[in-house]
């Protein structure tokens, strides 16, 4: 019979057969090179669809049927009577394409289960997820999705942790393919001009003629790229923002971190208004002993540029047009001004303040991260953005710490971004590995790489440590006469784990010292001592007392007094009345006051 045909948009054609009850299923290349065939679980495009300028039609003729498939054809194609069960799982066919990310985030909306614990809830989370593989978009984007459309409405929400691990299984063991269910798939493609302009045959120049990286500072900021700074509220990032940038204008390496020579740095600030940018500012000039002659740079022009959005917020973008999209408003201007004072960096601060895009957005937010990218290559300048948090799961931060994930709103940032850094205060884990009290630990604060493409991430952290500094102190012997603003300096941790005994014993010391210091004369008795280490410190725990005063005793050796980093303790036997009235010797520990060690 004569099949009925269809023309393709890439000038090939469809024919149609009746299979019968061969149940068939799909092919490429069985019956002959570049001929497929389409049979249970396939399907073909329709005459009059469209791609690009190609067209779907039908062909015209006198007599148009569907005869039975040939039984050579049949034959041939026996050893694929069933369809495969699914397709090569590690096969990405669409990865975030804009379309698929809103298709798939309007099906977690309108169509998806929610999870429920009890109910299958496991099961349904893994559905979800091989779902959204399918609809193409990548495991991070679906992490992102889930949390921001859908696990709040589970019952009980998934912990971050799990549902990204109930993510990763769905990427690695549903069978279908990432992007089976996306527009791209089992289209044919349409046949394009070869552009040799799209790439180059590579030779490897000498190596004295490569472009250098042009680092701004240490490897955490690098000219023509994006760096953004992700941290909570209240932790200190602006103050750390400005002690950056008072580092790298003066080329001091206060911070422990390379300054890479000296160059202008601009601050945006669009939270904070010009009394309290200076104010901080000048904390932090004071902490670190710098003077406004060292803030000019050869010229004599000033080196350190600051706009706080009181007086001229920073609108990198704008909603225009008829469909309202995200559209540039300020960055050529900005380009201009960075360019005309030489900014190596430029500190935005925060970023959720200069855009008007909706911040779960991924298309809108990519955007405005591409805005910032063409600033940066165009003005040749470092871009730090700093960046809020998503709020902790079970208000637990320290799965935050080193993670780009931990960015509040869409993922698509981390995407732009070359360099994502974490800045966090100490959470109680780390308290309890580098021996700090537990009513000290506020005062320190960790950065970490999060992402490091330019570099090898660090997974060491740094430590800081905030410092209170007064300003405008109008009686020298009165520190509540001026304002007290706080500032940040490096500091070097050493966990306990990776000491020595001797070590150990020494730091062991060093915090009965600080536990003694404000009881004075009055000092702990061994037992009350050892108690009040073993309650907040992470070696101890779950050690009896016993065993905690026996490793004081071992420390102290025959010393009835020891000099410490904190303060000299003292070991002393004094009387005391047992249960039964008898006098006996109590063994104690205090702290001896340095006017007393003296004599």
């Amino acid at each position: 019979g004569n099949p009925m045909r269809f023309r393709t948009a890439s000038g090939g054609y469809h024919l149609l057969y009746q299979a019968g009850d061969h149940g068939l299923g799909n092919t490429a290349g069985v019956l002959a090179k570049d001929i497929d065939t389409r049979g249970i679980g396939g399907y073909i495009v329709a005459p009059g669809s469209t791609i690009g300028d190609g067209v779907y039609s039908m062909v015209k003729e006198k007599k148009r049927d569907m005869p039975e498939l040939p039984e050579w054809i049949a034959e041939r194609l026996a050893a694929h009577k069933v369809r495969p069960k699914g397709q090569d799982k590690n096969l990405v066919i669409s990865n975030d394409d804009p379309a698929d990310i809103e298709r798939a985030k309007r099906w977690l909306l309108d169509v998806a289960e929610i999870a429920v614990e009890g109910d299958g809830g496991d099961h349904t989370t893994f559905a979800t997820a091989a779902k959204l593989k399918e609809f193409g978009v990548s495991a991070d984007t679906a992490l992102d999705l889930m949390l921001d459309h859908w696990n709040e409405r589970c019952c009980p929400s998934w912990d971050i942790e799990d549902l990204k691990r109930k993510v990763e299984n769905a990427y690695q063991y549903s069978r279908k393919a990432q992007g089976a269910a996306s527009a791209q798939a089992d289209f044919d493609a349409v046949p394009v001009e070869v552009d040799n302009e799209m790439g180059w045959v590579f030779s490897a120049p000498a190596e004295s003629t490569i472009e250098k990286r042009q680092w701004a500072f240490g490897t955490h900021a690098m000219r023509g790229k994006l760096t953004v700074l992700i941290a909570p509220p209240g932790v200190g990032k602006s103050t750390f923002t400005i002690a950056i940038a008072l580092s790298k204008v003066t080329g001091r390496n206060f911070l422990g971190i390379e300054t890479h020579g000296r160059g202008a740095v601009m601050i945006q600030n669009n939270e904070d208004d010009v009394a309290e940018l200076t104010l901080r500012t000048v904390a932090s000039m004071k902490h670190f002993d710098i003077k406004n002659e060292d803030l000019e740079g050869p010229d004599g022009k000033g080196m350190l540029i600051m706009q706080s959005g009181e007086n001229r917020p920073l609108r990198i973008a704008q909603r225009a047009g008829a469909d309202k999209s995200i559209k540039a408003l300020d960055a050529d201007k900005l380009v201009a001004y960075l360019k005309a004072h030489n900014v190596e960096m430029l500190i935005v601060d925060p970023f959720s303040e200069t855009h008007p895009a909706n911040e779960n957005d991924n298309g809108e937010i990519q955007k405005v991260a591409t805005i910032y990218r063409e600033v940066a290559q165009k003005a040749n300048c470092a871009i730090i953005l700093v960046h809020h948090d998503r709020k902790p799961d079970k208000a637990n931060a320290e799965g935050h710490i080193g993670n780009m994930n931990s960015a509040r709103g869409a993922s698509s940032l981390a995407g732009v971004a070359r360099i994502m850094l974490t800045f966090h205060n100490m959470p109680p884990s780390d308290g309890r590995r580098y021996g700090i009290p537990e009513e000290e630990r506020h005062l320190y604060v960790r950065l970490d790489f999060a992402k490091a493409n330019m570099s090898l991430r660090g997974f060491v952290p740094q430590w800081f440590k905030k410092r209170s500094i007064i300003v405008n102190q109008l009686d020298k012997d009165d520190p509540d006469s001026g304002e007290s603003v706080g500032s940040l300096e490096p500091v070097q941790l050493s966990s306990r784990y990776a000491m020595g005994e001797n070590e150990k014993y020494a730091q062991l010391l060093s915090e009965v010292a600080e536990a003694l210091r404000p009881l004075g004369r009055a000092g702990l008795s061994l037992t009350a001592l050892a108690e009040k280490i073993q309650s907040y410190h992470m070696e101890y725990e779950g050690k009896r007392p016993e065993t905690v005063r026996k490793t004081i005793m071992r420390a102290l050796g025959e010393r009835s007094e020891v000099k410490t980093e904190k303060g000299v303790i003292r070991y002393e036997e004094r009387p005391r009345q047992d249960g039964k009235g008898a006098s006996t010797a109590g063994k104690y520990l205090r702290y001896v006051p340095e006017i007393e060690t003296m004599l």
